[in-house]
């Protein structure tokens, strides 16, 4: 099986996944397996590491979210080329596009509703918690930024800093639970989607070399 066949399968079954999660969501299944997940998170609450998950996930509330974008966007172009920096700029905002379909066809209740005590109260009204949108976006941005970093600094030190864009996003997910804003499953459909469009751009751009930006 080719490579592009490859990438058309795990996109499509991404999807059929997201699908199926929604309706589990609209269904209710995941409602007890979600609650478990998230009092069992929370359960672990020493001071550092709850300092951890809040600075995780801070940056992706507005208004800081814009300038960190921007920030990020501005550290690509200088390091990867603008074409580099505009493209992973695409896939992310793709991300967050086509994970808000998802929360306007879904409009779940946020872990508030059901006892839960968010760090942030009210977000988005306590609706549209499926899928995770800082998971979705940031799981877009950061496998399309590693690609990029990968091809342009193959030495440890392009490893090294796949590793911690890897890293952040593991926690990020964790973090999203843990702060009582978002379900395991919400989170679960936000990489789904993200990785989504990381394949889409590996379809897309299998051999931009950042080099040449």
């Amino acid at each position: 099986m080719s490579r592009t066949n490859k990438l058309i399968i795990l996109v499509f079954v991404n999807l059929l996944i997201v699908v199926f999660l929604a309706w589990g969501v609209k269904t209710n299944l995941w409602n007890n397996f979600d609650l478990q997940v998230t009092h069992g998170v929370q359960s672990f609450h020493p001071l550092v590491w709850d300092t951890a998950m809040k600075s995780v996930s801070w940056i992706g509330y507005p208004p800081q979210t814009f300038w960190i974008t921007i920030i990020i966007l501005g550290m690509m172009m200088a390091f990867l080329g603008w074409k580099a920096g505009i493209i992973t700029q695409v896939m992310s905002t793709g991300a967050y596009l086509s994970g808000n379909l998802f929360k306007f066809l879904v409009d779940r209740s946020r872990p508030e509703n059901y006892g839960i005590i968010p760090w942030q109260k009210g977000l988005e009204g306590g609706t549209r918690s499926f899928p995770a949108g800082h998971v979705e976006i940031f799981t877009a941005l950061g496998l399309v930024a590693a690609v990029f970093v990968s091809r342009k600094y193959p030495s440890r030190a392009g490893k090294v800093a796949i590793g911690f864009i890897f890293l952040y996003l593991v926690l990020l997910g964790i973090s999203r639970i843990y702060l009582g804003e978002h379900w395991f499953t919400d989170v679960l459909a936000g990489y789904l989607i993200g990785i989504s469009w990381w394949g889409i751009f590996m379809l897309l751009f299998p051999h931009h070399d950042p080099k040449n930006s």
